[in-house]
């Protein structure tokens, strides 16, 4: 079946401030300028104070975008009350009241209460507890019933690609061999002190929930509470940076990483069989001859499994993040857990929507999961209301589809330790086959085109493999993608900007031309990588740096970048120093009680 008819997410604007507003006016349809209701004076003297604004039913995000505007600052949501606990000058809670979307503004009797003070929970005065916490990976992972997995499969051995911003060696994702660094593949490959390393914040927490591990903790140490512990605890993670410390990247930096990916699954010591890709763009072609689309499908034909978010633009969409639009990869919504009762939640209002030609595949777990903290990264210092967890505070808590990706990435670890035959098609079908389909706040079963087949159940797919008959044959039959379209539709509307000229058209990040017919004549199992091979032994790279040039080699220190599609003679890192950011396609709007703005991570 075709799916010729999609087109790419409709996501926002290029510059931050213009974005914000936008966005706060497009999810504010018919909602009047308004008095909200009888509202204390917050501070006679005119100087901020701690509110509760009370929202009406879905308005929790405008209201956050709305303070921000103003001036304000979030200090948690409050999604109970589709509202949220900030503080604000009387100014600015004018303006945020002036949107139409809160109900009612108390003063905060209780400061105390969101207050993030080390060591203490936001929203309890008693120290924080992993079984306490609902977005803890300690209780997602017995929400899933991964504890009983682990007596089975751990992931050992599976390699998990993250084309992601880099990781960071964390407790968690220090211990030998857990992270093997393959190339850096962002605008600060050549800046000393950052190479490979994440700067921004996002990759080191998709990291932890895929695959974190605390120093020292053994396998019957793993389902202690004092543990950090990831899905799949013994997989082992491979470090493809593209994103700079501010999220900036290009979406021929995102097709790259995959290049490499496929040049080097199988390398000895990788085994390669997943890459999470949260990311994603709104571009505005088919996914048949997009290119990001056509690199994701070209390492799902070859045997690695795609996870890719859905994106965070929200269910007022019709279609999903570029490349989830290709109906090969295993794209995921996100879900909101369970409640008090333990019955699993309706998907959050901010996973895209699809059609009846493509939607999420799946859902997971994607609401406030605490993951491993990057301390000093952007949005560690940007967001501090996210910091969560012992007197160290080591934790931070983050929404999103990039969340449930994670998850899900980690999930298919597991899946894939216990039965390597499986093919990426095999894995899709037992994922969807074995999910538990969702209702709304009523009752009534929700459309496919919001939550796909429905919740992941790990447990459940487990059991069906190991089934009589479990390995049902599963080939999909979409048209093929054969990137023969255009790069800079790919981006959509979002580019770097480079010493105040936008990246655009058809070149590459690395100053080359894009050349989409020999993309498509390419073979499938062909890569535009060469001279490079990765050492298990000694956990180093063998092979040429980007360009041959031995210049490079100290500030690149990376695999042969041989290949004629990304061969540039330009590219040593600090050729773009002086870029800025414009765009927003990692698809992450939710962290820590604000947003992702002006960045592209879901």
């Amino acid at each position: 079946m075709s799916t010729s008819h999609q087109r790419g997410v409709g996501r926002r604007g290029s510059a931050p401030a213009l974005a914000l507003l936008a966005l706060v006016l497009a999810l504010l349809p018919g909602l009047r300028a308004q008095p909200a209701g009888a509202v204390p004076d917050p501070a006679a003297a005119g100087r901020p104070a701690r509110m509760v604004l009370r929202g009406r039913p879905g308005a929790l995000r405008p209201i956050e975008l709305a303070v921000i505007r103003a001036g304000g600052r979030v200090r948690r949501e409050l999604p109970i009350i589709d509202g949220v606990a900030a503080t604000l000058s009387p100014a600015q809670l004018a303006e945020v009241r002036a949107t139409g979307a809160v109900l009612g503004a108390t003063p905060d009797a209780r400061p105390a209460r969101f207050e993030n003070v080390s060591g203490v929970d936001t929203l309890s005065t008693e120290p924080w507890r992993a079984d306490r916490d609902p977005g803890s990976l300690y209780s997602i992972e017995r929400q899933l019933e991964i504890p009983a997995m682990w007596r089975t499969t751990t992931g050992k051995g599976v390699g998990v690609a993250l084309i992601d911003t880099g990781i960071v060696p964390v407790n968690g994702l220090r211990e030998p061999g857990k992270v093997v660094q393959g190339p850096d593949l962002s605008l600060e490959a050549g800046v000393p002190g950052l190479r490979n390393l994440d700067g921004f914040g996002h990759g080191t927490h998709m990291a932890g929930i895929i695959a974190g591990r605390d120093d020292g903790t053994l396998p019957e140490d793993y389902t202690k509470r004092n543990r950090f512990v990831g899905i799949a605890p013994d997989a082992r993670l491979v470090n493809v940076k593209v994103g700079a410390s501010d999220g900036s990247v290009d979406v021929s930096q995102v097709i790259a990483g995959l290049d490499w990916v496929l040049a080097h699954r199988a390398d000895p010591g990788l085994n390669i069989r997943v890459v999470n890709l949260s990311f994603g763009t709104d571009g505005t072609q088919p996914y048949e001859v997009d290119p990001l689309a056509f690199a994701a499908e070209r390492l799902w034909r070859a045997g690695v499994v795609v996870v890719v978010a859905a994106g965070n633009a929200g269910q007022q969409t019709a279609t999903l993040a570029n490349p989830a639009t290709d109906p090969y990869v295993l794209a995921v919504g996100a879900d909101g857990t369970y409640d008090a009762n333990g019955n699993r939640l309706y998907v959050t209002s901010f996973t895209n929507a699809g059609n009846r030609w493509r939607a999420p595949d799946i859902v997971a777990p994607g609401v406030s999961v605490v993951g491993l903290r990057d301390p000093g990264s952007y949005v560690d210092e940007l967001y501090p209301g996210g910091r969560v967890g012992d007197a160290g505070q080591r934790f931070f808590r983050g929404s999103g589809t990039s969340q449930a990706a994670a998850i899900t990435s980690g999930v298919v670890a597991l899946l894939l330790q216990r039965y390597p035959q499986l093919t990426p098609d095999g894995v899709k079908a037992v994922l969807r086959s074995s999910a538990q389909p969702l209702t709304d706040a009523t009752g009534k079963p929700l459309g496919r085109h919001q939550q796909g087949f429905g919740a992941i159940q790990p447990r459940q797919a487990l059991a069906r493999l190991g089934a009589p008959g479990g390995f049902r044959p599963a080939a999909q039959t979409w048209t093929p993608a054969t990137g023969s379209g255009s790069l800079e539709a790919a981006r959509g509307s979002s580019h770097l900007a480079i010493a105040g000229e936008l990246l655009a058209g058809e070149v590459t990040v690395f100053g080359t031309p894009f050349d989409p017919a020999a993309w498509d004549t390419a073979p499938w199992d062909a890569a535009s990588f060469g001279g490079g091979a990765f050492d298990a032994a000694t956990g180093a790279w063998t092979g040429q740096a980007w360009n041959g040039d031995p210049a490079t080699t100290a500030a690149a220190a990376e695999p042969g970048w041989t290949g004629s599609h990304w061969t540039g003679s330009d590219w040593t890192g600090s050729h773009w120093a002086d870029s800025s950011w414009t765009g927003s396609h990692w698809t992450n709007d939710d962290w820590s009680g604000s947003h992702w703005t002006g960045v592209a991570w879901p």
